[in-house]
């Protein structure tokens, strides 16, 4: 048996970065004695980062996770990297280990095609025996970002998200259906008490979802960080009944053959 102690900070931004990394951080002082901690998208900035603002902050991150010695997924935000910009984050370990992974697909809903270009970095790590991939925002959206992590032997997917009130319920029922479809934890965490681009409210309801597809942590609309401890035999249970990943892993190239590849 394998057990992860998983922390959700949602968080309720505010205009200035500075008042926003100071409230983060206590935040995350208060999260002692936990595994995994996951922060959500844009929590910092809304804007486009200089590289080098967005390395001062992953610095500072990285300092608290020597300190707290917890595996901190700083969330994603807009970063200037060249000539064009990409939403990127990184996961932080203790030993300055830094895994960073980016949106590989930019939302059209938004307008964020105007400015980001498509991410090609993936995350994967291993935290207390557990294997963790990360995807970020609306990557959900697109079966297979998720189901190419369950085919890697990711147990827990963490989803540093930004959603409107409107939209949490439908998000939480897509993150239900990749939780159970691919037989693993699932985790999305959202801003709280600000607003989306178009200036719909953004209200939390960061959630964790079981194998089963379960909802077993519901995090409201309040503002804080959110615990829940995984156990992964509850995994090993249900893919004993589910063979949905097992199929996919023994019969690939049938189901590419059969549902990609169109004329």
């Amino acid at each position: 048996m394998t057990e992860l102690k998983l922390t959700l900070i949602q968080f309720a931004r505010r205009s200035s970065p500075s008042e926003n990394l100071e409230r983060m951080l206590n935040l995350l002082r208060s999260s002692s004695n936990t595994h995994l901690i996951v922060l959500p998208e844009n929590w910092y900035y809304t804007g486009i980062l200089p590289i080098d603002e967005y390395r001062k902050l992953t610095d500072r991150l990285s300092e608290f996770v020597e300190e707290e010695g917890s595996t901190l997924v700083i969330g994603a935000h807009y970063v200037r990297d060249g000539e064009t910009a990409v939403s990127r984050g990184a996961v932080i370990s203790t030993g300055n280990v830094w895994i960073e992974y980016e949106k590989h697909h930019p939302s059209s809903a938004v307008g964020e095609r105007s400015f980001l270009r498509p991410g090609d970095k993936i995350a994967l790590t291993t935290v207390k025996g557990v294997k963790v991939g990360v995807v970020v925002c609306v990557d959900l959206m697109y079966p297979e970002v998720v189901r190419g992590l369950a085919l890697r032997g990711t147990e827990l997917v963490v989803n540093p998200a930004s959603i409107p009130v409107d939209r949490v319920k439908l998000w939480r029922h897509i993150g239900a259906a990749r939780a159970a479809e691919n037989t693993l934890f699932l985790a999305s965490v959202n801003n709280t008490s600000t607003m989306y681009p178009d200036s719909r409210p953004v209200m939390g309801g960061s959630f964790v979802a079981s194998p089963e597809g379960s909802i077993i942590l519901d995090a409201g609309e309040e503002e804080g960080a959110y615990t829940v401890t995984l156990d992964t035999t509850w995994i090993d249970a249900v893919r004993r009944r589910w063979s949905f990943l097992l199929d996919v892993k023994c019969r690939r190239q049938e189901f590419l053959r059969r549902y990609y590849l169109f004329n």
